[in-house]
């Protein structure tokens, strides 16, 4: 491997975790800086205690003084502000995916309200010939599934692009496929054409045979 005209031979290659540090490559600290340029400079010192009752607040701050101009941080100092991070954007990003799901059962439902209204003169014919209101279900049933199956290839495929396409770019991570997001997929859109018939069915059954005929 050539780095800035100098060759080095590769030791060994570690195992892939699909995170940042598969881009990472191990090399000798005084050997990196001068490639570098940054002959004495070091940026991060990770410092490891193998006890459960270290003084780990005592070891900061003798670090502290003993190197000047450097902030020592606790692993688990950092790993609250991570999680509490990440919980306040999981919480912000669960806020937003139940309003966009509220408002797709209720942009769902009024659409099929419209085609089930708009529907009326093939229902006057369908109970003309001896369909039920049952019946009439069924077909409305069977033709929300087709959206449910259907939207969730299509939401599926749109959000394994967009996350491929962003990790990628923006954090040189390779997102694979991921089969229970698969099922979920599935599952979300099959509650949500679940929850969006409840109304369009409600509607096709206050439709009298009466009004049906009279529509052809």
């Amino acid at each position: 491997l050539e780095l800035n005209g100098n060759v080095f031979r590769v030791s060994g290659l570690l195992n892939k975790t699909e995170m940042q540090d598969d881009n990472v490559v191990f090399i000798n600290l005084k050997e990196a800086q001068e490639i570098l340029g940054k002959e004495g400079k070091i940026s991060l010192i990770e410092v490891m205690a193998f006890c459960n009752t270290c003084p780990i607040e005592e070891i900061i701050r003798q670090i502290e003084e003993k190197i000047p101009n450097v902030k020592g941080v606790a692993a688990k100092q950092l790993i609250n502000t991570q999680m509490t991070f990440t919980k306040k954007f999981l919480d912000f990003g669960l806020a937003v995916s139940v309003f966009i799901l509220l408002i797709g059962i209720i942009s769902l439902s009024t659409s099929m309200v419209s085609f089930v209204k708009d529907k009326t003169k093939e229902i006057g014919i369908f109970r003309s010939v001896g369909f039920r209101k049952k019946d009439i279900g069924k077909i409305i049933i069977f033709e929300t599934i087709i959206v449910a199956v259907l939207s969730g290839v299509f939401g599926f495929g749109l959000g394994q692009v967009i996350a491929t396409v962003l990790g990628q770019t923006m954090l040189g991570l390779n997102v694979g496929i991921n089969m229970m997001m698969i099922t979920w997929a599935f599952a979300i859109s099959l509650l949500v054409c679940s929850l969006s018939i409840l109304l369009p069915l409600r509607t096709a059954s206050k439709i009298t045979v009466t009004e049906a005929l009279r529509s052809l």
